[in-house]
């Protein structure tokens, strides 16, 4: 199938762009939260996730270089966008500073990684009740699901002697 609209995420303004494919254009811009990264549709097109952070940009060489003063933990979370009705609703609580998301087939469940505390958090799309955090190495960067949610694995951007 061809898809009709592209999401874009606005990480220096807190928004995502939907653009019309067709027209080219953007139709909407929707602030869904601080420093929007990760975006991930669910299967049936009716929701966009998300991952909002807190962490201030710090630039080079990585995020994990800031001040922890400066991360505001209540702005974490992944947003969840009506893709129908064009609105973000409340955003899911998903860990200290989420990056990337991927969700499970049916879109029970979506793994976050989080990039400050080396770790993936596993959310319930459907309640927003936090399952369980796994540890996955210095600098989480992204979580990919296989086809068939049985595998999910982790990217980190650095790992330490002696870590894994």
């Amino acid at each position: 199938t061809r898809a009709e609209r592209a999401y874009v995420s606005n990480e220096g303004s807190g928004s995502i762009s939907v653009i019309d494919i067709d027209a080219g254009r953007v139709i909407r811009t929707l602030a869904v939260g601080k420093r929007p990264r990760g975006l991930k549709l669910s299967r049936d097109g009716s929701h966009l996730y998300v991952a909002v952070s807190g962490l201030a940009r710090c630039g080079a060489p990585v995020d994990l270089d800031c001040d922890p003063l400066k991360h505001d933990l209540s702005a974490d979370g992944i947003a969840v966008v009506d893709t129908r009705a064009l609105k973000p609703s409340q955003p899911l609580r998903a860990g200290s500073d989420p990056q990337q998301l991927d969700a499970t087939p049916e879109g029970r469940r979506l793994f976050v990684a989080n990039a400050d505390t080396a770790s993936a958090s596993v959310v319930d799309a459907m309640s927003g009740n936090f399952i369980t955090r796994i540890a996955i190495g210095r600098g989480a960067e992204a979580e990919r699901l296989s086809p068939d949610g049985a595998w999910a694995l982790a990217v980190s951007e650095r790992v330490r002697s002696g870590e894994k």
